[in-house]
């Protein structure tokens, strides 16, 4: 029988993991549950074979992530199943770089947390297929250490123009009305464009759109329209 630590909050996640695990038939001893504020490492690193982590808000410094924080510095810990809201991009990576070994997203069916547990019980890697595919495209913009193409990696043009805007520090109701867009429309690409470059966040997209010069000059001209001067 596998024994299983969940470190959350919510009394009632324990009793949820404990219900996934009878119904896929993954043989688990009752789960033993505390609460982020009274988790200690030692707790874990000998008497479980897992640790089960709730996490409310991965871009925030929740108890969820100091729990999983700690962990990950503890030597002779158990393998981390992270369980939270969102778990796709940046912030899926943020939580395997703190140690988690694998990452599903809370509201995944049943039967993906009950996989997501079994792989982690056996010692393997479970990742949600959006937090997979945003991990491929991070490693492979990164490859060969020749950066990121932010012209290649955005979808069209007017995503191009978002990621310049959003370099000259242009805020949202700005962008919104330049392009004519929606803000729930700027928002989705700005998703889409750190999804598509693996960048982590806005700092990293400006400071990837000044080296690569895609910034336009006064007059509006891309860094391809302006011409050199001529030699006297």
């Amino acid at each position: 029988m596998f024994r299983v630590l969940v470190v959350d909050d919510r009394p009632l996640f324990a009793d949820g993991v404990r219900r996934i695990a009878l119904n896929a038939g993954i043989a688990i001893e009752e789960p033993r549950y505390v609460s982020t504020q009274d988790f200690m490492p030692l707790q874990a690193t000998a008497a479980f074979d897992t640790v089960v982590i709730g996490i409310a808000s991965p871009g925030l410094d929740d108890g969820g992530l100091s729990a999983l924080r700690s962990l990950g510095q503890a030597a002779c810990a158990p393998p981390v199943l992270a369980v939270c809201t969102p778990c796709d991009s940046v912030y899926g990576i943020r939580l395997l770089r703190l140690g988690a070994r694998s990452v599903v997203a809370a509201q995944a069916p049943e039967q993906e947390i009950a996989t997501a547990l079994s792989r982690t019980l056996a010692g393997r890697r479970y990742l949600s297929e959006a937090l997979a595919e945003h991990l491929v495209a991070h490693v492979v913009s990164h490859r060969d250490g020749d950066g990121i193409r932010l012209r290649d990696a955005v979808a069209c043009d007017a995503q191009l123009r978002i990621v310049q805007l959003i370099a000259l520090g242009k805020p949202l109701d700005v962008i919104c009305s330049t392009l004519r867009i929606s803000a729930d429309a700027a928002h989705a690409h700005r998703h889409d464009i750190l999804r598509r470059t693996g960048l982590a966040d806005e700092q990293e997209l400006k400071r990837q759109a000044f080296e690569q010069r895609l910034i336009p000059d006064r007059r509006g001209r891309s860094p391809s329209q302006r011409r050199l001067p001529s030699a006297a």
